[in-house]
């Protein structure tokens, strides 16, 4: 009878150990879910406004991890921090360079401090630690060649290493010009949409951190343009 008893205390022993590990397994790392709107329509909308219940993967999104960025690429300013959620967030733009625009220098001197100041920019772009990275390519077909912009995507992917999304208007950006594999490609029209992306953060235990990119969808929003369309603009940034 007792060595029946050490039999059946041991087996629930290793049960116990065992899912004790198991649960140990999962607690190494955390997920934080994020989404990010583009709202390419009048006026920014409410988190309420958009209904969610049109896109895919719409109940990993809340009002406090979303982040809404309106008329993205007519608004971009500049370099900006967001977070959603727990998730941080960089923004910024890039204007493709026209390849006839050769720079003109008077001196040596003159074309190594812009040399230096250019090189500057780009550390200063990649400082910072930040879960994902949003940049959009200010510029289309009707400005730039097929060849300056896919410079300009090349550059991007150079300039903002790690997970992100590069956003453009009347430009698809060709598979030859995307070398980095965690770079998602958001391309506008010019009619009135709603973009939506949810990804996820996964931090592991050794700090290091990899991204899941969850779904994107689109939707036209003629109705939500055209029931604001009386108002007026909303002239922030995002």
């Amino acid at each position: 009878m007792k060595l029946k008893l050490r039999i059946i205390f041991g087996a629930a022993a290793i049960v116990v150990v065992s899912l004790f590990l198991f649960l140990q397994s999962f607690s190494v790392y955390s997920e934080d879910h994020a989404c990010i709107v583009f709202a390419n329509v009048d006026r920014k909308p409410d988190f309420g406004e958009i209904n969610l219940a049109d896109y895919n993967d719409s109940e990993l999104c809340n009002v406090g991890n979303t982040l809404i960025l309106h008329n993205f690429l007519a608004n971009q300013k500049g370099r900006a921090d967001f977070r959603a959620g727990a998730v941080s967030i960089l923004a910024d733009s890039e204007i493709p360079e026209k390849k006839q625009d050769e720079p003109v220098f008077d001196t040596a001197s003159e074309k190594l401090e812009t040399e230096s100041d250019n090189q500057a920019a780009a550390e200063r772009k990649i400082k910072g630690n930040y879960d994902f990275t949003v940049v959009g390519i200010i510029g289309d077909r009707a400005v730039f060649t097929d060849e300056e912009l896919d410079d300009a995507v090349l550059k991007v992917q150079s300039d903002y290493p790690g997970p992100g999304i590069i956003v453009t208007r009347g430009y698809k950006i060709p598979d030859s010009a995307v070398t980095a594999v965690d770079k998602l490609r958001v391309e506008f029209s010019d009619k009135p949409e709603i973009i939506m992306s949810v990804f996820s953060v996964i931090h592991l235990e050794d700090d290091s951190k990899k991204v899941i990119f969850r779904s994107i969808s689109d939707r036209y929003a003629y109705e939500f343009s055209l029931k604001h369309a009386e108002e007026a603009p909303d002239t922030d940034a995002f």
